[in-house]
């Protein structure tokens, strides 16, 4: 704990502050700590603007996420992806370089948002798997649907196909193949 002394002392030296005085100052000086933009918030850099709408776009035509819920974990999930891809590129540079304190770290950073890629992506497949069986239970006879019991097991291994995709005859051969033939090992 600080004396009377000491606090009166901190006090007056906090007034003659040498810090950033201007807008433009403040935002430069924020980003100081900033090395990497692989811990708090998402940052985008101006080079990585369109590479990212792709990555977004295509995950979201794929997921399709709905409702305020499933758009925050998809927000979760593309952030922790987006990280992972730049993992990679610094990875293989701090390797180049032979700088192992950073590649110590990296690893760190990749185990931490791997996590957080799979948990949202989990998250994502329950609440799209529960909405699409409360589809179901109301409207049981909608066309171009899988039967119940084989949309459980579908949904272990991946989003829910689009109708035109569950119509087609082949990619429902294939389903089923995977779905029903014995695990590897199992005559």
């Amino acid at each position: 704990m600080s004396s009377a002394a000491q606090q009166t002392a901190n006090q007056s030296n906090s007034t003659r502050s040498t810090g950033p005085r201007t807008p433009e100052g403040e935002a430069k000086v924020s980003q100081n700590a900033n090395r990497h933009n692989l811990t708090g918030r998402l940052l985008i850099r101006e080079d990585e603007h369109a590479a990212f709408a792709h990555f977004e776009e295509s995950h979201r035509a794929q997921i399709q996420p709905t409702g305020a819920l499933e758009l925050t974990l998809f927000a979760q999930f593309i952030a922790a992806g987006w990280n992972l891809q730049r993992i990679e590129a610094l990875q293989s540079e701090s390797l180049l370089n032979a700088d192992f304190p950073q590649l110590d770290r990296l690893t760190r950073y990749r185990a931490q948002h791997e996590r957080s890629f799979y948990r949202a992506l989990q998250e994502l497949k329950a609440l799209q798997t529960a909405r699409e069986l409360q589809e179901r239970v109301a409207n049981p006879n909608k066309p171009n649907l899988l039967p119940l019991a084989d949309f459980a097991k579908v949904k272990r291994i991946g989003f829910v196909l689009s109708p035109a995709e569950k119509a087609t005859s082949e990619v429902s051969q294939l389903l089923k193949d995977y779905l029903f033939s014995p695990p590897p090992g199992q005559v």
